[in-house]
């Protein structure tokens, strides 16, 4: 990007901010990627282990018939 602002005749400056602001954008959305990433992971995480829990509880309750949570059952 600095060769193009040579050729354009203004200074090296204007090259090298504009080179860290696209830097910066790209680490931002890196950042943004990861935290989205993380947070995916996390809510998967959560969602799996409410299932496990809620399936446990549903097979090991007394009121539990063919499957059916014991919720209807009341």
């Amino acid at each position: 990007m600095s060769k193009t602002f040579n050729r354009n005749g203004k200074k090296e400056t204007n090259g090298y901010s504009s080179e860290v602001v696209v830097e910066v954008e790209v680490v931002v959305v890196v950042v943004v990627v990861v935290v989205v990433v993380v947070v995916v992971v996390v809510v998967v995480v959560v969602v799996v282990v409410v299932v496990v829990v809620v399936v446990v509880v549903v097979k090991s309750h007394p009121l539990c018939v063919d499957g059916k949570t014991w919720f209807y059952r009341r």
